[in-house]
């Protein structure tokens, strides 16, 4: 995901670009968020993942405890973006 994506459209001409303001999400949140669906298949479910989740476990309380971990020891927003990159 890129916090500098231009989006198309306005009130008034179809063709006008504003920029698209994103802010790093340091903790998962189980709530309306940006992430590329390549993040979630191989960081979040596949065999590069950065925590296991529990059966019947929820992704707040593994992923997002590990991030908040990883952004509080390792420089927060300056690690986010290589290391996780989910915006609000």
């Amino acid at each position: 995901c890129d916090p500098s994506v231009a989006r198309e459209g306005g009130a008034d001409d179809a063709t006008t670009r504003a920029p698209l303001r994103l802010l790093p999400l340091l903790q998962f949140y189980d709530s309306m968020h940006v992430a590329s669906t390549r993040w979630y298949l191989s960081r979040v479910f596949g065999k590069k993942r950065y925590v296991n989740l529990p059966r019947g476990g929820f992704i707040e309380d593994t992923l997002g405890q590990h991030m908040l971990a990883k952004a509080r020891e390792d420089g927060g927003v300056a690690l986010h973006k290589e290391y996780f990159g989910v915006y609000l």
